[in-house]
């Protein structure tokens, strides 16, 4: 409970409220005994990783940087295959499992969205197999090839479905960091569709 309680002011979190509502938000996404608590204590490193992906980050670079050093915290040159498919496997729960917990939880009325998150979710572990492929035979990645194959996808929750998805990521890359924005949205498309 204390590294949650030392970062809460933070990230403007009130555990003591959010202990109280087991159906909200914030319970679902750091109380997650799947995840970031285990037997009364919340997890450092999953505790990171969330904050790495809700974290707004202005240089793409830093964000590859830090994603890097999730995965290598003791800055080696080189990290196991098998610590990135864990990472991955993190961030893909954080990205599709938690955030199908919150829609179905909250009763947020759209079975649509609910369908393309299970879709996702069977198609997790394919989509490990398709990441961890593209390192080839190695089995200890550096940094160079670790950013160049999860750089792209793995920086934003919605990146990281249209990765499991297999979607398009070209068409993905002229989308506005908060996807909300749909007058960016709008302006990109049509931008897009002119060239």
């Amino acid at each position: 409970m204390s590294h949650l309680r030392a970062i809460s002011e933070l990230i403007q979190l009130n555990i003591e409220e959010m202990e109280k509502n087991y159906q909200s938000v914030e319970y679902k996404v750091y109380g997650d005994e799947e995840f970031a608590f285990e037997m009364g204590e919340y997890l450092t490193e999953k505790l990171l990783l969330i904050g790495y992906l809700y974290c707004h980050y202005g240089d793409p670079e830093q964000h590859q940087s830090d994603l890097w050093l999730l995965v290598n915290p003791a800055c080696n040159e080189t990290v196991p295959k098998t610590k990135i498919r864990q990472l991955a496997k993190d961030l893909m729960h954080i990205s599709v499992t938690q955030r199908r917990r919150i829609i179905k939880d909250q009763d947020i009325q759209n079975d649509q969205s609910e369908a393309y998150l299970k879709d996702c979710e069977k198609l997790m572990e394919s989509a490990l197999d398709r990441l961890i492929s593209c390192f080839g035979d190695k089995e200890d990645i550096d940094r160079t090839l670790f950013i160049d194959v999860m750089g792209k996808y793995f920086l934003r929750t919605y990146l990281i479905r249209t990765y499991i998805q297999l979607r398009d990521f070209e068409n993905l890359q002229h989308l506005p960091q908060n996807p909300d924005k749909k007058t960016d949205l709008v302006r990109n498309e049509s931008e897009h569709q002119q060239n």
